[in-house]
């Protein structure tokens, strides 16, 4: 399994590129980008082999750059959801949790370092063992 925060997203989703039979699951979490626009229809069917979920907090509306710059999380959001699109087409597992729709609210962008980590850790805890052994 990979699990990768933030800026370090493109390495499972390279890595699945490399060698797809080796990963059980992907989890990205707030991931900057999904690398979405790079990816041609080959490399997202290779990569679709292997279950992914992607996880944001409810700070979507916040910049990614220094303030007033850049684009907002929920620009990165919006290009994960393509590629789960694009995975899903393969008939592939592919989700995306948005914390706050499932109840979970207070999360900054360092999630695994809130008050409620344990929920956090859980929710992707629980879908690991519902997807990684498929």
């Amino acid at each position: 399994m990979l699990i990768s925060h933030s800026q370090s997203r493109a390495f499972p989703l390279q890595i699945a590129l490399l060698d797809p039979a080796v990963i059980k699951a992907k989890v990205l979490s707030e991931p900057r980008s999904c690398e979405n626009a790079h990816l041609n229809n080959e490399q997202v069917s290779k990569m679709a082999s292997i279950p992914m979920l992607i996880v944001y907090g409810d700070h979507l509306t916040a910049s990614t750059e220094l303030p007033g710059k850049g684009t907002c999380w929920r620009q990165c959001e919006d290009e994960c959801n393509v590629l789960i699109s694009r995975l899903r087409a393969s008939e592939r597992r592919a989700d995306m949790n948005y914390l706050p729709e499932i109840g979970i609210n207070g999360n900054s962008h360092m999630m695994m370092l809130d008050k409620n980590n344990l929920d956090v850790a859980e929710l992707s805890n629980k879908w690991l063992k519902k997807n990684a052994n498929e």
